[in-house]
């Protein structure tokens, strides 16, 4: 047999292809040549040493190619299939995670989380059942493909205040036994002293050089106010429109379906103390977890009404609500500039 004696020649023989197809196409025309499917096992070894020896492939290689020959009566190279995980998350989901960015302002990652989570598991909206459980590092990768009761006076004097403080102190559910302000005359007066004795609250002011004495209220305003009201000029005039908005749409959605951080203390492996965020909540949510909650609240509400209060609405629904009712806020400062200009 010519293969018998070329095998045992000293020829360093190969064939030469200019790719793995050409290589391919010669070791399926010799197979044929030969009839592979009639030799008897010793000629078949003979030319799977044949073959190896003129492509240059390895023999767990050339054993695969026959085994393909035999089986399919060809020998090809398989077709590149790119491994692909299971999709997960659908264009729908990222529609989903859009519109609660919008609604909301795109809050914090952890922050949407909870938001996503509460939605599936507190309001039962099936839409999020795929978003319910999603880690923060995915949210932030699907979004590369947004209890604190404010007020707005017209001016800053004890004349407009009192009337927006009492407005905001009645929102709390529950009485106030402390009032925090900053050093202006506009809260340090007598008229603000004595509303402030008759509900039996007790007046602390900033001190000078401290600025962390006021670190909570700027954050928040930074944080909140400014992020939804803008940093430009809104006329003194529509004052009395803001607060309408914050009493009715912006507070109760701050409230009850903005969640927020909750700071944890810990201790380092070095005693470092140091601040941690693992549980992200409503104030409303916040404020139920203390014990004998019930106590402290207005004897006009209970547990169940603020409970009922914060299941009106899911927290899109609220959020959804409080920016419809800004736009129609918005469209009225708009309104008297395009007429002056």
């Amino acid at each position: 047999m010519q293969i018998r004696a070329f095998l045992e020649g000293s020829q360093e023989l190969q064939f030469e292809a200019r790719d793995r197809a050409e290589r391919y196409r010669w070791m399926e025309r010799t197979l044929v040549e030969q009839e592979y499917a009639r030799l008897g096992r010793r000629d078949k070894g003979l030319v799977r040493m044949y073959v190896a020896k003129m492509t240059g492939l390895g023999r767990a290689q050339v054993t695969r190619l026959i085994r393909q020959y035999r089986q399919a009566g060809e020998v090809r190279a398989p077709a590149y299939r790119r491994h692909r995980f299971a999709t997960r998350y659908l264009s729908e989901d990222i529609a989903l995670l859009s519109e609660v960015d919008e609604a909301h302002d795109t809050l914090s990652g952890p922050a949407t989380q909870a938001l996503l989570r509460r939605a599936y598991y507190e309001f039962h909206d099936t839409r999020f059942v795929n978003l319910a459980d999603i880690s923060v590092a995915h949210l932030y990768r699907l979004r590369a493909r947004r209890s604190y009761v404010v007020g707005a006076t017209a001016q800053i004097s004890e004349a407009f205040l009192i009337p927006v403080l009492e407005a905001m102190l009645e929102q709390f559910p529950f009485p106030i036994r402390g009032f925090h302000s900053d050093c202006g005359s506009e809260f340090i007066n007598h008229t603000v002293a004595r509303l402030l004795n008759k509900l039996l609250i007790e007046q602390t002011k900033s001190r000078p050089r401290h600025s962390n004495d006021n670190g909570l209220a700027e954050a928040k305003n930074g944080a909140v106010v400014r992020k939804h009201m803008g940093h430009w000029h809104i006329a003194a005039g529509h004052a009395e429109a803001i607060t309408r908005f914050y009493g009715e749409f912006f507070n109760p959605y701050l409230n009850f379906h903005r969640p927020c951080a909750v700071a944890e203390m810990v201790e380092g492996p070095k005693g470092k103390r140091e601040r941690v965020y693992r549980w992200y909540a409503t104030p409303w949510q916040i404020l139920r977890q203390l014990p004998g909650v019930a106590g402290y609240l207005r004897p006009s509400l209970t547990i169940e009404t603020l409970d009922g209060r914060a299941a009106e609405q899911t927290d899109i629904e609220a959020a959804q609500g409080m920016q419809q009712a800004k736009r129609r806020l918005f469209a009225r400062f708009e309104a008297p500039r395009k007429r002056t200009a």
